[in-house]
Protein backbone atom coordinates (compact mmCIF):
# COMPACT_ATOMS: atom_id res chain seq x y z
CA UNK A 1 0.00 0.00 0.00
CA UNK A 2 3.22 2.56 0.68
CA UNK A 3 4.17 2.06 -2.55
CA UNK A 4 1.14 2.05 -4.26
CA UNK A 5 0.20 5.54 -3.36
CA UNK A 6 3.52 6.62 -2.65
CA UNK A 7 3.16 7.21 1.27
CA UNK A 8 5.43 7.45 3.37
CA UNK A 9 3.54 5.87 6.92
CA UNK A 10 0.58 3.85 6.67
CA UNK A 11 -1.68 3.39 10.53
CA UNK A 12 -4.16 0.60 10.38
CA UNK A 13 -7.45 1.86 12.36
CA UNK A 14 -9.68 -1.28 13.63
CA UNK A 15 -12.89 -0.13 13.34
CA UNK A 16 -15.05 -3.80 13.54
CA UNK A 17 -18.80 -3.75 14.17
CA UNK A 18 -20.02 -7.44 14.59
CA UNK A 19 -22.97 -9.17 13.18
CA UNK A 20 -25.56 -8.31 15.90
CA UNK A 21 -24.16 -4.58 16.41
CA UNK A 22 -21.32 -5.41 19.15
CA UNK A 23 -18.38 -3.57 19.00
CA UNK A 24 -15.06 -2.68 21.10
CA UNK A 25 -14.45 -0.73 23.95
CA UNK A 26 -12.22 1.66 21.82
CA UNK A 27 -14.43 2.14 19.12
CA UNK A 28 -15.26 5.83 19.82
CA UNK A 29 -11.27 6.33 20.11
CA UNK A 30 -10.67 4.68 16.85
CA UNK A 31 -13.54 6.84 14.87
CA UNK A 32 -12.44 10.20 16.63
CA UNK A 33 -8.85 9.21 15.22
CA UNK A 34 -10.06 8.95 11.55
CA UNK A 35 -11.75 12.21 11.96
CA UNK A 36 -15.56 11.48 11.05
CA UNK A 37 -18.81 12.01 12.53
CA UNK A 38 -20.66 8.81 12.82
CA UNK A 39 -23.02 7.67 15.45
CA UNK A 40 -22.39 4.16 16.98
CA UNK A 41 -26.37 3.27 16.86
CA UNK A 42 -26.13 4.03 13.80
CA UNK A 43 -23.42 1.85 12.46
CA UNK A 44 -25.21 -1.13 14.87
CA UNK A 45 -28.24 -0.84 13.15
CA UNK A 46 -27.09 -0.81 9.67
CA UNK A 47 -24.96 -4.25 10.62
CA UNK A 48 -28.06 -5.69 12.15
CA UNK A 49 -29.96 -5.23 9.17
CA UNK A 50 -27.17 -6.30 7.36
CA UNK A 51 -27.36 -9.76 8.79
CA UNK A 52 -30.83 -9.90 9.22
CA UNK A 53 -30.90 -9.43 4.87
CA UNK A 54 -27.97 -12.29 4.71
CA UNK A 55 -30.46 -14.49 7.14
CA UNK A 56 -33.57 -13.91 4.66
CA UNK A 57 -31.94 -14.54 1.35
CA UNK A 58 -30.35 -17.89 2.93
CA UNK A 59 -33.39 -19.10 4.37
CA UNK A 60 -35.33 -18.27 1.11
CA UNK A 61 -33.04 -19.95 -1.33
CA UNK A 62 -33.74 -23.29 1.14
CA UNK A 63 -37.31 -23.34 -0.02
Amino acid sequence: MIKTWKLKKVEVVPVVVGALGAVTNNFERWIKKLGIKVRVEHLQKTALLGTARILRKHMSAEN
